[in-house]
């Protein structure tokens, strides 16, 4: 996934790197707005990661198909 990561045009690695650090800042103030880290992946986590787990998905089926 790191790999995939890496090759993300930089606007949008640095929007993903903005929106994991407000997600920790959300984290900070579980206390306050219940929302623990893994309450926050069931919600955020196939909607930033549905592209990167596409992407390594056709990868690997193209490896097969070819």
């Amino acid at each position: 996934m790191k790999q995939l990561l890496c090759q993300l045009p930089k606007p949008n690695y640095a929007t993903l790197k903005f929106i994991i650090a407000f997600l920790v800042l959300i984290t900070q103030q579980e206390e306050v707005n219940k929302m623990n880290a893994m309450a926050l992946a069931i919600v955020f986590g196939s909607v930033l990661f549905r592209f990167v787990i596409l992407c390594w998905l056709l990868d690997t089926i193209s490896g097969i198909i070819i």
